[in-house]
């Protein structure tokens, strides 16, 4: 990965980078000029736990996990999922244009390099949220995947995507409630290498938090297969409120 970086690099000596949103040569080494960049909707004050976002004058945790804390320790989030962020997501994952999903984590790494440095890199294993196999080979790959090694292209952290699998392949949840969608999700998910964790902290990679349902399945599955420690890492969070409202696909 660390070479295909390179490359990209030196391809925008010779074919100068067009803007994703406004169609305009970039200037620079990415395909997003500064002013769409600008635009970004940066995720704000935000849970400690979850990265909920919250109210300007909040601080700390939100109601839901003061109430029920996430397996998980921490969630790290750049971007609100809103526009023009969900639009490029969409286009990552839904239209295949992994430029977008790129750019996105390219952001995101710039902004998470401080934090991840922060952590001991012997304990750490970076692993994405799986997908059923169904719908890896109708999509031609898996998204989170792509971002985990996007991000880890600047470190020296092992990857590791076979760790998890999927036992089945999930049913849409938009119209679920919260109970409904933890209960289908309850044994979903599985551990095959569970001594490559054993006394680790797992860096759990997704494209987009919005319920947490998910990711805190599988930080349950890794905690009881010998985890310390799940931390999640995603691109964007969907405010809560409006998940439910927009029927968001639940992360």
């Amino acid at each position: 990965m660390a070479l295909l970086d390179c490359l990209r690099q030196h391809s925008y000596a010779v074919t100068p980078g067009l803007c994703l949103l406004c169609h305009q040569e970039t200037r620079r080494s990415l395909d997003l000029c500064q002013a769409c960049e600008s635009e970004l909707p940066k995720l704000g004050n935000s849970c400690d736990y979850c990265a909920e976002p919250l109210a300007t004058d909040a601080s700390g945790i939100c109601a839901q996990c003061l109430r029920a804390p996430p397996p998980f320790s921490a969630a790290l989030c750049v971007f609100e999922y809103a526009y023009p962020v969900d639009h490029l997501l969409q286009r990552f994952k839904d239209s295949g244009q992994q430029v977008a999903g790129y750019v996105l984590t390219r952001l995101a790494a710039v902004n998470l390099k401080e934090t991840l440095n922060r952590l001991p890199p012997e304990h750490l294993l970076i692993t994405s949220v799986p997908l059923h196999w169904r719908k890896t080979r109708k999509r031609g790959f898996n998204q989170s995947q792509l971002i985990a090694d996007w991000l880890n292209t600047s470190t020296d952290l092992s990857t590791e995507h076979t760790l998890l699998k999927r036992h089945r392949d999930s049913i849409s949840q938009r119209s679920l409630d919260a109970m409904s969608r933890r209960h289908h999700l309850r044994g979903a998910f599985g551990v095959s290498k569970p001594e490559l964790i054993k006394n680790k902290t797992v860096l759990l990679v997704d494209d987009v938090i919005t319920t947490t349902s998910t990711v805190s399945e599988i930080s349950r599955t890794l905690l009881e297969h010998g985890a310390t420690d799940v931390i999640v890492i995603a691109l964007a969070r969907t405010p809560r409120n409006a998940a439910m409202k927009t029927g968001t696909r639940t992360t």
